[in-house]
Formats: C-alpha cells, sequence, structure tokens
C-alpha cells in the first residue's frame, strides 16, 4: 500500500476516506485526465517545437489518489473535483528567459485559460519560486470525440527555467 510521508493511506483524513464517493470518482475519473495532461503535453511540445522555441524539456503527470487525499486534507476542500485544478500537470521546462513569453504566448493561443505569474508577483529583491502557471481548458473548437469528455477538466501547466526546475526539485525533497 502507499503512503504518504509520515502517514499510512488508512490514516489520511476522515473528511476524503468517509466519502468513498469521492474516492471512486477520483480513481474512476482519473484515466481521463492522465489522457488530458497527454494531450496537453502532446500539443506544447508540438508547439514549441514549430515555433523552434528552444527548451528542455516538456513532462507532465497525473495526480496519485495519494497525493490528491493529501492536498485535499491540507486545503480543506469542499468540492475537491471541481476545486483541485492540478489533477493533471504537465510542465515545460525552458533554457533562456527570453523565450518564456513566446512559451506563454503559445499556451494562451491553444487554451482556454487562468494565469498566475509568481515572477511578476515578486520584487526585485526578493528571491524565491518564480514559474508561470497557467490552469487550462481544451477550447470549444477542439474537435473528435477523442475530446468529448475532456473538453471540462482541467490542467495545470507550470512554466519554468532549468534553474527553476532544479530549485523547485530540491526544495520539495527538503
Amino acid at each position: 500500500m502507499s503512503s504518504i510521508p509520515g502517514k499510512a493511506l488508512g490514516d489520511m483524513d476522515a473528511n476524503l476516506w468517509d466519502r468513498p464517493d469521492l474516492v471512486r470518482s477520483f480513481i474512476e475519473g482519473r484515466p481521463l485526465y492522465d489522457q488530458l495532461a497527454q494531450e496537453v503535453a502532446f500539443s506544447l511540445e508540438k508547439r514549441v517545437r514549430d515555433k523552434k522555441i528552444p527548451f528542455a524539456h516538456v513532462t507532465r503527470r497525473t495526480k496519485t489518489l495519494e497525493s490528491f487525499a493529501e492536498k485535499v486534507e491540507r486545503k480543506h476542500y469542499g468540492d475537491p473535483l471541481k476545486e483541485v485544478t492540478d489533477i493533471a500537470g504537465v510542465r515545460v521546462v525552458y533554457l533562456y528567459e527570453s523565450t518564456r513569453a513566446s512559451i506563454g504566448s503559445l499556451i494562451e493561443a491553444e487554451f482556454v485559460f487562468e494565469k498566475d505569474d509568481k515572477q511578476a508577483q515578486q520584487k526585485d529583491d526578493q528571491f524565491g519560486y518564480k514559474d508561470l502557471q497557467y490552469v487550462v481548458t481544451l477550447k470549444d473548437a477542439t474537435g473528435g470525440a477523442r475530446y468529448e469528455d475532456l473538453k471540462n477538466l482541467k490542467c495545470e501547466i507550470q512554466v519554468r527555467s532549468v534553474m527553476q526546475d532544479a530549485w523547485a526539485i530540491f526544495s520539495h525533497h527538503l
């Protein structure tokens, strides 16, 4: 059985584990979020390559049940399946700061989005996490049976430099 550091899966906050309907809905919906992350990552990588924007990599992931439960416990969501916006996640890691805006423009042209620019929120004398985050959905014009079940799902996209990515990985393990 998987666990969150310091907690066995069965010891999680009762607000999630006492709701088997929510756990079941997450488990049943997870393959769609995985498909969404795959589609978003594919689309972004293709667009970045087509525009010949240098980048390090594009990765994707889908939250595990354990990670979802931990976030629900930590954030106290009332309707977690609607409020957790990063069940599907994609990360674009770029090489040069000069390409950050171009990648952001591609995302804004490709998806319906909400944007959170951590860099714009920090003062010049502050040090810390400065990635660009989007919560996106597929546009209505995205067609075909393959996309019908994905259109209302949200995916978080993180755009960060190689150095920001290294810092985030390191600080996460601390």
